[in-house]
């Protein structure tokens, strides 16, 4: 077995959508443009990538992130084919996400430690959390709403 491994960091194109399944699960799809220059013939160019976050890390995208934010997306790269209207064969990349990172607000003052925010998927699917560690969990989650309860830049 073989992964494509990829870390991407570009602006959110249009606000995450967010979709709980029967099952339980928890799915965010973000779509993040990576811009580009060529300096030799001076053209701008961008690529479009499809994110998917699940579970934990579709909480925290869902309520943290919007259009325009800059953000880095780390995870396993996939092809997903497609026709178009005109029955034409498409393609495009999908990051199955298993860290997001933010930029720093501005205007908040920071430890010159933290430049940025990770948010990261949990370890195991299934596994029980003990009261204690979902109570941390919660005061973080609190910390990080604080932090990030405005526009980023």
């Amino acid at each position: 077995m073989s992964l494509v491994s990829i870390s991407i960091v570009g602006n959110i194109v249009r606000d995450p959508e967010s979709r709980q399944f029967d099952s339980g699960r928890r799915k965010t799809s973000l779509h993040v443009a990576v811009n580009d220059y060529n300096r030799t013939t001076r053209e701008k160019s961008a690529e479009f990538y499809k994110i998917e976050a699940w579970d934990r890390l579709s909480d925290l995208a869902g309520k943290y992130l919007r259009k325009g934010n800059q953000i880095t997306v780390s995870g396993r790269l996939s092809l997903e084919r497609w026709v178009d209207r005109s029955g034409k064969d498409r393609c495009t990349p999908v990051i199955h996400a298993n860290q997001l990172s933010l930029p720093p607000r501005t205007g908040v003052p920071q430890n010159e430690n933290q430049n940025q925010i990770d948010l990261q998927r949990g370890s195991g699917e299934g596994e029980e959390n003990e009261p204690e560690d979902l109570e941390k969990e919660n005061e973080k989650e609190k910390q990080l709403l604080e932090q990030f309860s405005g526009v980023f830049t």
